[in-house]
């Protein structure tokens, strides 16, 4: 104890660090107040989506570019997530959303004029 004011503790000393620091009395046991959790089971998440490449017609798949100008029902080659379908396209972001053998992703493109 470092300072008190008649008899309680005002400011008391670590003694791990040293550092002085006002003084906190214990918790009374029992008194914890339950606290507010949410388990990441109980969020509902949309069903992941997964692309059947046995269906794709991979002759008519185009090569993936970053600038490159795309439609919605396209099929692309990408060298590294393979063959994708492309769900939707964000114009206005230059962004599209593909279906790949293992889920979807969010790639580049190129804005239309």
């Amino acid at each position: 104890m470092v300072a008190a004011e008649n008899g309680v503790p005002l400011r008391v000393q670590c003694l791990t660090c040293g550092a002085n620091r006002k003084y906190r009395p214990p918790k009374p046991v029992g008194t914890k107040t339950a606290k507010k959790t949410t388990s990441r089971s109980s969020k509902k998440k949309a069903p992941k989506k997964f692309l059947d490449v046995s269906t794709l017609p991979v002759g008519e798949a185009r090569p993936y570019a970053m600038d490159g100008i795309f439609e919605v029902g396209d099929i692309l080659d990408h060298k590294k997530f393979g063959f994708g379908r492309i769900e939707e396209v964000f114009g206005s972001e230059g962004k599209m959303l593909v279906l790949f053998e293992d889920g979807e992703r969010k790639l580049l493109c190129g804005k239309p004029a």
